[in-house]
């Protein structure tokens, strides 16, 4: 009997098929190596390891990342997802992701703001998919830690002592129907030797059994040796006996002693602490190499600081000088109501309130205000050191 017309074109569709998956492979594995970050921040009181690694087969190559980065105000954002589905699609999509959340950040480093713009990115260019994600924002001063989740595996925390828990808080996957209703911002207070967990459910599916694969995850974590390196390369090897089909991704942060800051607990009421503090701040900051002209805009700062305290967080006040490079960051926390600050002038130009933080936040370099979780606020305020260094205008 003769072949088929068509023969010939049959017979070689599997080798174009072929070409074509490993075109896409090729192409998704691009995108990744580009929005995955090649290496980690050197941040005092922190030390981070990761693990990415893309699915063995060529379908399944696409959706995870991992990522951090320190923001202007000494803040780390963690950010960890998958993007349902694969190949060259689900690369795209997982670089936008990381990307929406990525340019919220610097503007408003608020968890669950970052997870709703990616939402409506994930909903307007690509109605078809849905991802889940894990957001976090992690202060190293007060050590702690401000997150949300979208429909993503918990990450776990170990303990000091070895205890090992998942946290708490689980909303719907980007691109499900209600995701902005029920997503709400959770907060955890970190301390030295806690280990924070970061993963994806390629880890845990790869023996087909995802409640097998978190227990071995949780023993190994339980059973960590102490001083161990690398630790997201020994948990990746210790519940991984063989390659997974699907991206793997973890990202292992341990809280180390944080640096030491210079920290100031008083009552602006009492005219004399406030000055003794003034004082001795602008001390500290001239010998981080500040001149006359900005110390003097430091100056300004602090008085309307004060009055802010004295006028809306009356009591005790603590501030904090922690000193990076060319940067100096000062913390004021109060207890007062708590609030969030936006850079604006008041409705009435002429009104003798509403100036002092607006006049802040265009002396720093950067300044940012918002509620402290149990009550009061926590100011963050940038200031330039390196003498002759230019002002934001």
């Amino acid at each position: 009997m003769s072949a088929p017309p068509n023969a010939a074109l049959l017979a070689s569709r599997p080798s174009r098929l072929s070409s074509t998956d490993a075109l896409q492979r090729r192409a998704s594995l691009a995108f990744q190596r580009a929005a995955i970050p090649q290496t980690l921040p050197l941040i005092a009181g922190f030390r981070f390891d990761a693990v990415y690694e893309p699915g063995r087969a060529a379908d399944q190559i696409g959706g995870d990342w991992y990522d951090i980065f320190q923001l202007q105000d000494g803040r780390l954002v963690l950010s960890i997802g998958d993007v349902c589905g694969s190949g060259l699609e689900a690369a795209v999509v997982m670089v936008s992701m990381r990307q929406s959340i990525r340019g919220v950040a610097h503007l408003y480093p608020d968890p669950a703001l970052m997870l709703e713009a990616a939402d409506s990115v994930l909903r307007s260019q690509f109605p078809e998919r849905y991802t889940t994600a894990f957001v976090a924002v992690v202060d190293p001063v007060t050590q702690l830690m401000a997150y949300a989740n979208a429909g993503h595996p918990a990450p776990l925390v170990r303990a000091p002592g070895g205890q090992v828990n998942p946290l708490f808080g689980h909303g719907l996957p980007l691109g499900v129907t209600g995701f902005a209703a029920h997503n709400h911002v959770h907060h955890r207070a970190l301390g030295p030797d806690t280990l924070l967990v970061l993963y994806t459910d390629g880890i845990t599916e790869a023996t087909q059994d995802v409640l097998e694969g978190e227990r071995t995850l949780r023993a190994a974590l339980a059973e960590l040796p102490a001083g161990r390196a690398h630790l997201a390369r020994y948990l990746h090897d210790a519940v991984l006996t063989h390659p997974s089909r699907d991206d793997v991704a973890m990202l292992t942060v341990l809280i180390e002693d944080p640096a030491p800051i210079a920290r100031w607990r008083f009552d602006p009421a009492w005219s004399d602490a406030a000055k003794r503090v003034r004082d001795e701040l602008c001390a500290h900051l001239a010998l981080a190499g500040m001149n006359e002209t900005q110390l003097f805009e430091v100056l300004t700062l602090f008085s309307e600081l004060i009055a802010n305290l004295l006028h809306h967080a009356p009591g005790t006040a603590e501030l904090l000088l922690e000193q990076r490079g060319d940067q100096a960051l000062l913390h004021v926390l109060d207890n007062g109501p708590g609030f969030t600050f936006r850079p604006k002038l008041p409705h009435d130009l002429f009104s003798e309130s509403g100036r002092g933080l607006f006049l802040i936040d265009r002396f720093a370099a950067s300044f940012s205000v918002e509620p402290r979780p149990g009550g009061g606020s926590h100011a963050r305020i940038v200031l330039n050191t390196r003498t002759g260094a230019e002002h934001k205008r």
